[in-house]
């Protein structure tokens, strides 16, 4: 299967496509592109396979001042090499993967985090069941397995959100860690709401049904899994966690939106 790409117009992503339709649309060396297994952004020109579209646009040799027989850059290499070592250091922030890769890693955690709770919650409460009743035992197991519900679909968000947020700033952005805490915070609402509502749902029908107050070892917000209250106000919660936390989410990329703009319009201005 051939490669496909993903582009960036005016900081607007575009594509899929492949290397004939990007050819037919004129692809710019310097354009930002993106494709399955690359970790962030790159100019179309550093791409080995988009080169192709490159090859028959000549370029000019550039060509280095000379002092007295010797390369100018030559005579600075010293003193480049005194103060300049940490000009890639600089450069890899600067370029926003500082911060992309980093959060792909703690989307990742969170994910295995998920994973792991019900395990340490089944280890915590299988104490209880040899002196427990039958019924609180079959209440606690239903809880549980709402547990494991919740978690495994906290999980997918976690995964499936870790690669979409290497995309979120343009290579060499000016404000490359805004849409980063940005799609943190939209992710992090998603899970939160439907850890409540799902959590908070299950706790309630169980509590009610067998009229026990379930005690799993994890925080249930605002009184809720004790009554049947708790199941109509456990979805309210959870779609409102998910608003405001996308609203947040959205006003950030929003500002960062207009900073760009703004910038653009300054540049455009000048020229």
């Amino acid at each position: 299967m051939n490669q496909v790409y993903y582009y960036l117009d005016n900081n607007e992503q575009k594509g899929p496509l492949g290397v004939e339709q990007l050819k037919s649309i004129n692809l710019k060396p310097d354009t930002s592109v993106w494709a399955e297994g690359f970790d962030s952004w790159k100019p179309a020109k550093e791409v080995e396979e988009l080169k192709v579209l490159f090859s028959n646009k000549k370029s000019t040799p550039s060509v280095k001042p000379v002092v007295a027989g010797v390369p100018a850059s030559a005579k600075k290499a010293p003193l480049a090499l005194l103060i300049g070592f940490i000009a890639p250091s600089l450069s890899y922030i600067d370029s926003g993967k500082m911060f992309r890769k980093p959060f792909s890693w703690l989307y990742m955690l969170f994910a295995g985090l998920n994973a792991i709770l019900p395990f340490y919650v089944l280890y915590t409460i299988i104490g209880f069941f040899r002196y427990a009743s039958v019924k609180y035992i079959l209440a606690m197991v239903l809880c549980w397995t709402i547990l494991c519900i919740a978690c495994w679909v906290g999980f997918q968000i976690w995964w499936n959100r870790k690669d979409k947020v290497l995309l979120t700033s343009e290579e060499g952005s000016e404000f490359p860690l805004t849409p980063v805490v940005s799609h943190l915070l939209q992710t992090l609402g998603e899970w939160l709401g439907s850890f409540i509502a799902i959590v908070g749902f299950g706790f309630s029908l169980f509590g009610t049904i067998f009229g026990e107050v379930i005690n799993l070892p994890i925080p249930i917000p605002f009184g809720l899994g004790m009554d049947a209250l708790g199941m109509v106000l456990s979805p309210l919660y959870g779609f409102l966690t998910i608003i405001i936390f996308r609203f947040m989410a959205e006003l950030c990329r929003c500002l960062a939106a207009i900073a760009n703009n703004t910038k653009a319009t300054a540049n455009n201005t000048k020229k």
